[in-house]
């Protein structure tokens, strides 16, 4: 294993935690009547105003850097994942206006795992190990348990939200392994300022987005806006949580971390998200952490420490059970 895996490992980590506040910081908002629109246009817009800041300062402090990211070739792979993060926030975040509880959200979007997995070995001849086929076995074990089943009539209360958590989830993973297939294209551009591309796009993408949203018959949680609703504090401080914990972070560091780490790897490290969502919700929230929490959330954290340990061993990772190689 390289010197700097440990670094890619961390800022995989960091980065599902970061997204695991995003839940809580949603249903926060959401009790105080601040639709999913509104959420994803704080969001969003943070992440915009960074990106384009940044943009501005390369485009006098590095003008060679500048010059290269904005060809048409590379411009395209920054819209296309601009539109992903922003479909994907929206289907997130609506969700969880639905009603669909902060923790049950965050469970739905693990599905990613399984996207990454499919699209890393058609897309990238990522190869199907028996060290993957492990962590994610373990992982559904205990997601399984997260999602008690037996209470499966209450876990699906909010049928539309769960849906929209699971389109989110999809997206998530589209997003992880486009972010791999393009890193190559983007060797030349330095890494802040693909990302200040990437999030510009996605409040750009946003736009077109929130005019149809407005024209749908979806409920007023989803697409009522009034940006008065910010001029209260609690809402502010949860909306830059949104904006800058929930976008800028967890988005910078998967574009960053996949340039070391095959994109179904990272898929299945970012499982440590359902972590922090039910870890945030018990301190914010005041929700219990029942035995359920604490036994599924031990196999989640077996699979990630499998995935690190397993990389290790040359044997089991070189043998691949499926490979297009």
């Amino acid at each position: 294993m390289q010197q700097n895996s440990i670094y890619v490992y961390l800022g995989l980590i960091i980065a599902g935690l970061s997204f695991g506040a995003v839940p809580t910081f949603s249903a926060i908002l959401r009790d105080s009547n601040v639709s999913s629109i509104e959420q994803s246009f704080i969001r969003l817009l943070i992440g915009g105003i960074a990106g384009f800041s940044l943009i501005l300062f390369y485009s006098k402090n590095n003008i060679e850097s500048f010059r290269k990211s904005i060809t048409s070739s590379i411009q395209r792979t920054y819209i296309i994942q601009g539109i992903i993060i922003a479909l994907s926030l929206n289907f997130y975040l609506a969700s969880i206006a639905l009603g669909t509880p902060a923790g049950e959200a965050a469970l739905l979007l693990q599905i990613q795992p399984f996207v990454a997995i499919i699209l890393g070995f058609t897309l990238l001849k990522e190869s199907i190990t028996r060290s993957k086929i492990i962590s994610l076995s373990l992982a559904l074990c205990g997601i399984f348990i997260l999602i008690k089943p037996w209470e499966w009539t209450s876990f699906l209360s909010s049928l539309g939200g769960s849906l929209l958590a699971l389109i989110s989830g999809v997206t998530y993973g589209v997003y992880i392994v486009f972010g791999k297939l393009y890193s190559t294209k983007r060797e030349s551009t330095p890494f802040s300022l693909s990302l200040a591309w990437v999030l510009l796009w996605a409040f750009i993408m946003w736009i077109p987005i929130f005019i149809i949203t407005r024209i749908t018959p979806f409920p007023s949680e989803i697409i009522s806006f009034d940006l008065s609703t910010y001029l209260i504090f609690k809402n502010i401080v949860f909306g830059l949580g949104l904006g800058i914990i929930g976008n800028v972070i967890p988005f910078g560091l998967i574009m960053l971390t996949v340039n070391y780490i095959e994109s179904s790897k990272a898929s299945i490290i970012l499982l440590i998200e359902p972590l922090g969502a039910i870890l945030l919700a018990a301190f914010v929230l005041n929700e219990a952490i029942t035995i359920w929490y604490v036994i599924g959330g031990f196999f989640l954290l077996l699979a990630i420490l499998m995935i690190f340990s397993l990389s290790k061993t040359a044997k089991i990772e070189k043998d691949p059970i499926i490979s297009l190689d």
